[in-house]
């Protein structure tokens, strides 16, 4: 049975492998060590018999906006829900701090329409851009789509 619960300082190195993993360069930025441990408070992670098999982050970037990011599956998991419990304990967690708007960069569409997310030009969103997007080696050959979620 998989549980979903906060990261704590122990899961890090199973947080690096989950992001960092060379399968899922092309669909996640790739964080260093250092970084999971500085915006450790922002993971959850999904536990099966005490093994992480998938986390997601809720990075806060001003008081009504967040973005849903680093989430991802173990490979031998995915397809079973646990991307979308997840998800669904990121967006509690932003309804219970009063944010009103969640993003995503993403693409998996799809997943993303189906917890009502719709889509946004990136320019929509200048937080994320001059914050982040302009340091990716990607950024001008970006092939993910802006998605947002008013709550």
């Amino acid at each position: 049975m998989v549980r979903i619960r906060k990261a704590v300082l122990s899961d890090v190195d199973s947080i690096s492998s989950l992001i960092n993993n060379p399968s899922e360069k092309d669909f996640l930025l790739s964080f260093p060590l250092e970084k999971i441990c500085a915006n450790i408070r922002d993971f959850f992670v999904a536990v099966e018999k005490k093994k992480v098999v998938g986390c997601a982050a809720l990075h806060i970037y001003s008081c009504n906006l967040a973005e849903l990011r680093s989430l991802v599956v173990h490979c031998s998991r995915r397809k079973q829900g646990i991307g979308a419990l997840l998800a669904k304990s990121t967006l509690k967690e932003a309804e219970k701090l009063g944010l009103t708007r969640i993003f995503a960069l993403t693409q998996a569409v799809h997943f993303f329409n189906a917890l009502d997310f719709k889509e946004v030009q990136k320019e929509s969103l200048p937080e994320k851009v001059y914050k982040d997007c302009i340091y990716c080696s990607k950024l001008h050959n970006c092939i993910e789509v802006a998605m947002i979620k008013l709550l």
